[in-house]
């Protein structure tokens, strides 16, 4: 985790940091959420979930770029 605390390029060019694990405790949650993870899935239950949210971030990225 710390080195997403690292400083970073401007918000608009920063990569999106995703969290996929198997440790989905609330503790772990909160930690990367105070981080700023863009999204924190548990791979037992949020799985599903990658696939559309990669879409969302391409579309984001293509029209922030239009």
């Amino acid at each position: 985790m710390r080195a997403l605390s690292r400083p970073r390029a401007a918000a608009a060019r920063r990569p999106k940091i995703v969290v996929l694990t198997n440790f989905g405790l609330p503790e772990y949650r909160r930690e990367a959420e105070a981080f700023g993870v863009e999204a924190f899935l548990d791979k037992s239950r949020d799985y599903f979930r990658l696939p559309s949210l990669l879409t969302d971030f391409a579309r984001d990225r293509t029209e922030a770029h239009h």
